[in-house]
């Protein structure tokens, strides 16, 4: 019997010179991770250990909310959780909070913390409540007086017939009109002519103290029905406000009245153009049911009822879908609210020419914990199937390659062009690193973080009670711009990385060595593993710390079909290329 030769072909190099990030998809190519932590594609097309990370403070607390934009600013509950603070640039502020989750807006100098709708100004140390609420003690005189602008009183009688024979600058208030008419006469003329800006003086005990000019105010518990309305306070003094109005006649009260400057509750609000945006469905302050996006006077965090036609006053308006609101954000200069199928957007200067564009489209997921993240021209946004990026034309799913399992409590921030995406998935938590600029995932040591910002010295993080930085840009010193947080400690640099199958998809080879070329810094070390046909993991070499160089690695245990490389490494190695020498046989 004749047995053909089998013939053994020279062994054949194929070179790895570039990591491709992580793929958790079957379909994962050669060049791409199946599993790593902790590294980065900031020396791109090679791989090597993410910046370093440190803890700045434990005993932190229950951290409900994290912003950065000049200095940080935080809210944590009290171990008891009946109680929260604010912290700004790690220095504890006087207000006290509601415990539960919360919202940070920043505009100008204040800090304004939702739905507790309290301010904190990091320049006066002033803090207190966007909303004011006067109401006048039982049995004290109410007065509703005409009067000008300076709070005088108009000297006019009030009847539907003109008074007969008038001075000359004599006034009259015709109530044969509704609503009535201010008219002062003109002897010159012989005639009426309308005051055009007519005023109310509202006196009660101490009232001057709680509203500023400018304020938009709501009355209730007036005698006379047309006074419970809302309006604008033009002028104060002592123990007196005017706003504009018009009465026939004083009116005197010696019931209690309430006169408030309220805010609208929120689900989310974002600061664009010197006005905080914030968007409402449920039930509003007033108990109504409310589907609505508000924004608040220009420059002014207190009105948000102070209409008009301006340019500075506060704006209201419904929309018309249905869901709850799921996200805000601002984007390409236009004020973004979504909700799971859509998105609405604000487009204009001013209240006068404000429009709000609706678009169908896929929003941001129910239940999301973050707002979307803007990243030069595009924003992302945890979606209902993955991470999401909108780019101005149509939303697209980018997290496809970290695997089918859906991400919950997801958490977004960003540093530079990488996003930052920290999430629960199927009960474990995991944090991911997104390089915008070449479209790659890498997986970073988990944590459970509950609050993320961007800052100029890495990524603040709040997790486990701790405060910490992600990415320092310059070994922790950044800390020192958080008065207070004495306690920095630089966290594990330990990092790995474990290769997609070398192979190719025939049958008639096998694996025969690599040649894997790395540099290694001072106290670092480099451990290499093969991953064969048994899916044993076998450590082949310990590489301390040496200059760029290539070391083989032998598959003396077996002819392998199948292989994988694992790099576990401590300190910032770096890994320039993966050859691999393939054998075939086959006639």
């Amino acid at each position: 019997m004749n047995i053909p030769p089998i013939e053994i072909k020279e062994p054949k190099r194929q070179d790895l010179s570039a990591f491709f990030g992580l793929n958790r998809q079957p379909s994962a190519k050669v060049g791409e991770s199946v599993d790593e932590e902790n590294v980065t594609s900031a020396l791109f097309p090679y791989i090597t250990c993410a910046k370093d990370t440190w803890r700045l403070s434990n005993a932190f607390g229950k951290c409900r909310a994290l912003t950065s934009k000049y200095k940080p600013a935080w809210v944590v509950e009290n171990a008891g959780g009946s109680a929260c603070r604010l912290y700004w640039a790690g220095t504890l502020t006087p207000p006290v909070l509601s415990p539960g989750e919360k919202q940070i807006v920043t505009i100008g100098t204040k800090i304004v913390v939702f739905p507790d709708k309290v301010y904190y100004d990091t320049v006066s140390g002033e803090y207190g409540s966007l909303d004011s609420h006067y109401e006048s003690t039982d049995e004290v005189a109410v007065t509703f007086i005409p009067a000008r602008l300076d709070g005088i009183a108009y000297d006019a009688g009030a009847s539907p017939a003109a008074p007969e024979d008038p001075a000359d600058g004599v006034y009259w208030c015709d109530t044969s009109q509704s609503p009535a008419a201010l008219m002062r006469y003109s002897a010159a003329s012989g005639t009426w002519i309308p005051v055009e800006s007519t005023f109310i003086k509202i006196t009660s005990v101490g009232i001057d103290s709680f509203f500023n000019i400018g304020d938009g105010v709501t009355v209730s518990g007036a005698t006379a029905s047309e006074l419970n309305s809302s309006f604008i306070v033009e002028e104060r003094g002592e123990d007196y406000i005017v706003v504009a109005g018009l009465i026939p006649s004083p009116v005197t009260q010696y019931t209690p009245i309430t006169v408030e400057r309220r805010s609208p509750t929120l689900d989310y609000a974002v600061e664009y153009g010197n006005r905080i945006w914030g968007c409402r469905a449920g039930l509003s302050a007033d108990g109504e049911v409310v589907n609505e996006i508000y924004c608040s006077k220009l420059g002014d965090p207190f009105n948000w009822r102070a209409y008009g036609t301006g340019p500075s006053a506060s704006y209201a308006a419904g929309v018309g879908s249905d869901g709850p609101f799921t996200g805000a954000s601002v984007h390409l200069g236009y004020v973004m609210f979504f909700k799971e199928r859509c998105v609405h957007k604000v487009f204009g200067t001013k209240p006068s020419n404000f429009q709000i564009i609706t678009q169908n489209l896929r929003g941001v997921k129910e239940g999301a914990k973050s707002s979307p993240v803007a990243i030069d021209d595009c924003l992302y946004y945890s979606g209902p199937d993955g991470i999401t990026a909108y780019d101005g034309t149509y939303p697209f799913v980018v997290s496809e390659a970290l695997g089918d399992e859906p991400l919950d409590s997801v958490v977004l921030t960003s540093s530079g062009r990488y996003l930052y995406v920290a999430a629960e998935r199927a009960g474990a938590r995991e944090l991911y690193v997104y390089d915008t600029k070449r479209a790659l995932w890498h997986r970073r040591t988990p944590m459970a973080i509950d609050c993320m910002a961007g800052t100029r010295f890495g990524v603040l993080a709040a997790a486990e009670g701790s405060l910490y930085v992600i990415d320092s840009t310059d070994a922790g010193a950044g800390a020192a711009n958080l008065t207070g947080l004495h306690d920095r400690r630089q966290c594990s640099s330990d990092w790995y990385f474990e290769t997609g199958e070398l192979t190719d998809s025939s049958s008639d080879h096998y694996v025969t060595r690599f040649e894997i070329s790395c540099a290694v810094p001072a106290h670092g070390k480099l451990k290499i593993y093969l991953i064969g046909d048994s899916g044993e993991k076998l450590r082949y070499f310990t590489m301390n710390p040496t200059v760029r160089r290539t070391f083989r690695v032998p598959l003396i245990a077996e002819r392998n079909r199948r292989a994988r490389i694992r790099i576990e490494g401590s300190g910032h190695a770096v890994v320039y290329g993966i050859a691999r020498y393939v054998e075939y046989t086959g006639g």
